[in-house]
């Protein structure tokens, strides 16, 4: 039972802390890509990399920067891929 307490509780907490990220998050996204459904899906990608992450963010000394580099890593991904598709075409 405990456990179960202390899972709801690190939900609820990633609940607030993306609320908190969200919209910069999407906003640093839609500096890169202009598709805005395309930017929601990566806001939501970078999120669930960060739940997954969880045990190392709850350690993280600038949660800002954090944040920042695995959203700017996510981006720089999907450009790298988006890239190599084009150049795939050619």
């Amino acid at each position: 039972m405990l456990f179960v307490r202390e899972s709801c509780k690190k939900e609820r907490v990633f609940k607030i802390f993306v609320s908190t990220y969200q919209e910069k998050v999407f906003r640093l996204i839609s500096l890169f890509i202009n598709n805005q459904d395309e930017c929601a899906e990566l806001t939501s990608d970078v999120f669930f990399s960060l739940w997954r992450k969880r045990e190392e963010l709850e350690r993280a000394d600038d949660l800002d920067n954090y944040v920042f580099t695995e959203t700017r890593n996510k981006v720089l991904n999907v450009l790298r891929d988006q890239k190599v598709n084009t150049m795939d075409m050619s």
